[in-house]
């Protein structure tokens, strides 16, 4: 059985006091791997080592050209082992191998991207009437602490750790416990790229009261980067902000599709499929509610059920299986289970799936007649709400103003769409405008990035994970 250990200053190594914790394979439900349980020593450990490499090592006096080279080098050698991060994955959290190998593929090009973009990137010149020269200049922030979730174990994590380490950060990663073993992999391919020592850690553990906690507190962190539920999020505000440390949080939300009775329903059907059922729809901005307009109500509930019926079920690990028969933890699959209560159905009726076999939920599908307040964040969840709307733009918008959203809006006429998504900013929802002149939904896009006049334009209204944008809003970045 394969142990997994930190990596702390540019070694793989056991937790200090020799304290370890199995792996599960959701699939199996066996336990397919040991991993090294982390404690506040360990942290403190891996956080002096991130510390003393920002501070003494090469990394952030490092020239771009360079720090680009052995970014780019990491990313060879994710692309050569694929499969074996892949499966990793596929181990933690029963995701099905080829959406495992999507998200390699999207990790690689996070280090690609990120790499170049920070070598190209330009500064800013401020004109002065004095004859002063003013510009800004963009260092790395320090030491910055990243946790990532157990739904895309690897790719999220990419996204985190990629524009720190491309700007001269170091970086102490904490991945979700149950899913530890896809970032070891790449902290072992770290150093054989040639990654200075202590420049990328590792910390495996779990968060309150233990490793997590102690990330969050340290007084020599810079920086502290979290995606997951709400609670741990306003936790780690609490910890971060005795030590005034910047924070940047992606918390749950609560995604819709929204089809029109004048949309292409085939077409409506696919891309809701693919928003609530791809990683059995773990996903953080899975389109979990689905509003329908009453006069295609029925047709589209009876396309929507076959479709999801066609779904092949299976090993993750066979390339055919499109819908794995696990999700990713047993405490996941309780919370899960509990949506199918009487009480948790609220008068809806299961159309399909339901139960398997296991910690599984197989394609599940209720539909009801009236909309109802949302409860909390469902992050994660396994299946999808199905609600008659009327059809007015606006008011389908306002519907649940709980948190940034993401919505897919489904219909034909041009001049229709747009109401739906005017709504949806001013409660800075983002969206995704599905419409057959492709043309369209770009450049209704572009309106809404513009400032409004005489109003400051909303944050978080359409989401860009690319480029300076990005580093700046997670706090990577010194601007001078």
């Amino acid at each position: 059985m394969e142990f997994f250990g930190h990596i702390i200053d540019g070694r793989e190594a056991a937790s200090i006091d020799h304290a370890t914790m199995d792996d599960i394979d959701p699939y199996t439900r066996e336990v397919w791997a040991t991993v090294a349980l982390g404690s506040k020593a360990d942290a403190d450990l891996a956080v002096a080592a991130a510390r003393r490499a920002f501070d003494e090592g090469p990394w952030p006096r490092m020239g771009y050209e360079k720090r680009q080279a052995l970014i780019h080098r990491l990313a060879d050698l994710m692309e050569e082992h694929a499969e074996e991060l892949a499966l990793a994955d596929v181990h933690d959290m029963a995701k099905p191998i080829t959406q495992a190998l999507h998200d390699v593929a999207r990790s690689v090009w996070n280090f690609r991207f990120f790499a170049d973009h920070a070598r190209l990137s330009m500064n800013d010149n401020y004109p002065m009437d004095s004859g002063h020269h003013a510009y800004s200049r963009l260092d790395p922030a320090g030491v910055v602490v990243a946790i990532s979730p157990w739904n895309f174990p690897l790719m999220m994590a990419t996204w985190k750790v990629a524009p720190a380490l491309a700007w001269g950060n170091t970086v102490v990663l904490k991945p979700a416990e149950d899913t530890p073993t896809s970032v070891t992999i790449l902290g072992r391919l770290a150093i054989e790229a040639g990654i200075p020592d202590g420049v990328f850690n590792v910390v495996h553990g779990y968060g309150p009261d233990s490793v997590g906690s102690a990330l969050t507190s340290n007084p020599d962190v810079d920086r502290i980067t979290f995606t997951g539920e709400s609670g741990t999020g306003r936790i780690i505000s609490a910890a971060a902000s005795k030590n005034l440390i910047p924070v940047s949080l992606e918390l749950g939300g609560k995604g819709a599709n929204i089809v029109f009775d004048d949309a292409d329903i085939d077409n409506a059907v696919y891309w809701a499929i693919e928003a609530i059922f791809r990683n059995a729809g773990q996903v953080c901005l899975a389109g979990s509610r689905l509003y329908v307009q009453r006069g295609i109500y029925d047709e589209f509930v009876a396309k929507y059920k076959e479709a999801a019926e066609k779904l092949v079920i299976g090993d993750p690990k066979d390339k055919a299986t499109q819908f794995s028969p696990a999700l990713a933890s047993q405490e996941h699959f309780l919370k899960v289970q509990s949506f199918l209560t009487p009480e948790a159905l609220a008068g809806g009726k299961l159309v399909t799936g339901g139960l398997g076999e296991g910690w599984g939920v197989h394609r599940r599908r209720r539909a009801r007649r009236r909309p109802r307040r949302a409860r909390g964040d469902l992050r994660a969840g396994r299946g999808r709400d199905a609600v008659r709307h009327r059809g007015g733009g606006r008011r389908a918008g306002e519907q649940h103003p709980l948190r940034p959203q993401r919505h897919g809006v489904h219909r034909e006429p041009a001049h229709r769409a747009p109401r739906l998504g005017q709504a949806a900013r001013r409660h800075g929802l983002g969206e995704l405008l599905l419409h057959p002149r492709p043309a369209f939904p770009v450049r209704w896009r572009r309106r809404l990035r513009r400032r409004p006049r005489g109003r400051q334009l909303q944050p978080g209204v359409l989401h860009r994970a690319q480029g300076r944008r990005h580093a700046d809003r997670h706090g990577l970045t010194s601007q001078r």
